[in-house]
């Protein structure tokens, strides 16, 4: 056997498979103009495996992680940073505690005794930027400031932000041009949201308690000009679900919806009724006039915190100031895909869609209308993408996976959908929400 000619062949072939990546690393570096975007996209999720991942609540209770990627000048520095609460903290020097639905009641009492920390504050699902201070959020308990260093490539956990008068800060808090703070908490024992008015220090300046009709687990609101929106869906308790190890909040879809508008003013109440019962996770977009509220969302018409398979529907509700009811519109080819974490680019609304349990791809609409199906046939999505736009060309930006569990960061051109894949040393996880902050350094 000629050994000297495999060994040139093998030789030959593992050359030109590099000099191949490097060809198409380059094209997607031009053509991508990644070089021209500057900043770190960071998404922050569940630390938890996936595949072995079967509830909603499993989910929504996995410690936080902040996967993401700083990027200069067309270089990629990948990051990975679990998030230091008062929990990991504690269960590094006591153990960890048992992710069970019965023994919630006591940890949740031993934390108010100030004997444990709070279990559930998992900083898992959001990030806020007030000026120049970052932070992730997880809707059960308080802030965390994280930090950015573009010079070294890193994020460190800085500190757990206490805010006096408040227990609960909200995942989907809003900060207006003013740096005004704009966020919620929930009491389900007395059927309570606090709307929260605060400064850019956190100092709370004002507080309006609503009484709700079912158990409020608001995840997130909208802020009109001097009101605020919130959805009241029929979720009510159930001990039935608590003995089995369950999340004991079942959704009651034989009961209506409700939709709130608080007075930030006065704290007067509008609500408008639906003859459907739904759920609302995130507003993609409102409008209002003298004669209705439009609101622009993904819808869940059923919801089981026991299971993973929710199935979002991206509709119109019309909001009647007259007769105070809820109409929904829908559009049959939107009907057909599960969507969901809208964004906003120009006068569209970019939604994630998820088929067969992955995230496959975006839907981007204009009102109802799909302008265009972007879908990956080898790659799924981590969680939320990010919108560049400089004015002169967008790029949707999001981490994925691919069928061997090869992280990459990902870039698509919303105008035409062409993807560009960079392949990361990591391996990405699941994710919920996401960020993008500019660097604002002179590209070479």
């Amino acid at each position: 056997m000629n050994w000297n000619f495999i060994y040139i062949f093998l030789l030959t072939e593992i050359v030109n498979s590099f000099r191949f990546t490097n060809t198409i690393m380059n094209i997607n570096k031009k053509q991508s103009k990644i070089d021209k975007i500057n900043g770190f996209y960071g998404l922050v999720g569940p630390n938890v495996d996936i595949s072995k991942t079967n509830t909603l609540f499993e989910l929504f209770t996995g410690d936080g992680i902040i996967q993401g990627v700083f990027l200069e000048n067309g270089e990629i520095n990948e990051i990975s940073h679990i998030i230091q609460t008062e929990k990991i903290k504690y269960e590094r020097q006591n153990g960890k505690f048992l992710n069970n639905m019965m023994l919630l009641p006591m940890y949740m009492f031993l934390n108010k005794m100030g004997m444990i920390p709070n279990i559930m504050g998992l900083a898992n699902t959001a990030f806020l930027q007030i000026e120049n201070k970052k932070y992730v959020l997880f809707e059960r308990d308080l802030p965390y400031e994280i930090t950015l260093d573009f010079e070294r490539k890193r994020v460190e956990t800085l500190k757990k932000v206490d805010i006096d008068y408040i227990e609960h800060f909200s995942a989907h808090s809003t900060v207006d041009r003013y740096n005004r703070v704009f966020s919620l908490e929930y009491n389900v024992l007395n059927n309570i949201v606090s709307l929260l008015h605060m400064n850019q220090d956190l100092g709370l300046i004002k507080k309006i308690n609503v009484k709700t009709k079912y158990i409020p687990i608001i995840h997130d609101s909208y802020i009109l000009s001097n009101s605020t929106i919130f959805t009241d869906s029929p979720l009510k308790m159930s001990l039935k679900h608590l003995i089995k190890g369950k999340i004991p909040v079942v959704f009651d879809n034989t009961k209506p919806t409700f939709i709130h508008e608080i007075s930030r003013e006065t704290g007067s109440k509008t609500t408008y009724q639906s003859n459907a019962s739904f759920y609302i996770f995130h507003y993609a977009d409102m409008r209002e006039t003298d004669e209705t509220i439009e609101i622009l969302a993904p819808i869940y018409d059923e919801l089981d915190f026991s299971a993973l398979d929710i199935n979002g529907k991206y509709r119109r509700l019309i909001l009647d100031k007259e007769t105070k009811t809820v109409e929904i519109q829908k559009n049959p080819e939107l009907e057909k895909y599960n969507l969901d974490f809208p964004i906003k680019w120009r006068d569209s609304v970019i939604l994630r869609n998820v088929e067969n349990m992955r995230i496959n791809g975006f839907i981007i609409c204009r009102g109802l209308y799909v302008q265009r199906k972007i879908f990956l046939e080898n790659l799924s999505i981590c969680g939320e993408p990010q919108i560049y736009d400089d004015g002169t060309f967008s790029r949707i930006m999001c981490l994925g996976y691919d069928r061997d569990m090869n992280g990459y960061f990902i870039l698509i051109d919303p105008e035409n959908g062409k993807v560009f894949e960079f392949p990361l040393k990591m391996k990405t996880n699941i994710g919920f929400h996401s960020v993008f902050i500019k660097n604002n350094i002179k590209n070479k």
